[in-house]
């Protein structure tokens, strides 16, 4: 994919998400082979779209404050959104026995709610698992100057558990390559994770 895919995101004039955390994003799908994604928070669609570009498989995605775009929707059959809480459609995840191979958090700023839907779902999860989750600076970012409080409680989590394995984590360091360094940004990344599961079954 050349760099302008990354830069555009042509289904509505938002996504939140920088250009060089969507080229991340779909290399990490397309890299593991993913099949089923489970994306909380799916905003205005921009991850949604660049995962089910990737995937040779289906995005479950839900988000019950913003819409997808119907011309995504349409688009690509292999998205399924839920217009709904991260509680609905873990449930459904969970009772209909889908098998998982990436999780996506980008959800609101409620710490509590990453730190239990992550709780929930690793009872079900499969081994080798890759799990993400956009905003993961916890500090004052290079960006917007703002500060996330999302991951506040899952990323200590994270680092902590014997159940996850760091794999890569993007920080607002700038990468020394004109192929990823895009116009009209200040940063590479606000914080994105990426972290492998390891079940203790």
């Amino acid at each position: 994919m050349n760099k302008d895919f990354f830069l555009n995101y042509n289904y509505s004039q938002f996504g939140e998400m920088l250009p060089y955390e969507r080229y991340k994003l779909y290399n990490w799908v397309k890299e593991f082979n993913i099949k089923n994604i489970l994306e909380i928070g799916s905003g205005s669609g921009a991850s949604t779209f660049y995962m089910a570009n990737a995937s040779n498989g289906k995005v479950y995605a839900c988000d019950p404050g913003r819409r997808l775009p119907e011309k995504l929707l349409k688009d690509f059959k292999n998205i399924e959104y839920f217009e709904s809480t991260s509680e609905y459609l873990i449930d459904k995840i969970i009772n209909e026995e889908i098998e998982i191979d990436y999780v996506f958090f980008d959800g609101p700023e409620i710490p509590e709610l990453a730190i239990n839907d992550i709780l929930k779902l690793e009872k079900y999860l499969k081994d080798g698992c890759l799990f993400s989750m956009h905003d993961w600076e916890t500090t004052k970012r290079n960006y917007d100057g703002s500060i996330s409080v999302k991951c506040s409680k899952i990323r200590p989590y994270m680092e902590n558990s014997e159940k996850w394995q760091e794999v890569e984590i993007l920080s607002g360091l700038r990468v020394n390559s004109d192929f990823y360094v895009f116009e009209n940004v200040n940063a590479d990344s606000v914080g994105l994770s990426l972290y492998r599961y390891k079940s203790n079954k």
